[in-house]
């Protein structure tokens, strides 16, 4: 099988860098934070929910929710 070298450098600026290094106990407040965006099947409101996080307080420091897999564009602190 034959890979497109162009392919495979599109795919790999797709990676976001590993800035924690898996270093996930922050010194202190908003140093690091982490997101994660979760499927929900309501009736009522959009099925998808974005959360950030605070690493250091454990906190959440915004969130936003969205009929669409777009959640990023509807994040409140």
């Amino acid at each position: 099988m034959r890979h497109d070298s162009a392919t495979k450098e599109w795919r790999q600026e797709l990676v976001a860098a590993n800035v924690l290094a898996r270093d996930f106990n922050p010194e202190g407040p908003n140093e690091s934070w982490c997101a994660d965006t979760a499927y929900i099947s309501t009736r009522e409101s959009g099925p998808h929910l974005t959360a950030i996080e605070d690493l250091f307080s454990r906190m959440v420091v915004g969130y936003g929710r969205s009929r669409w897999r777009v959640g990023w564009s509807s994040v409140r602190p």
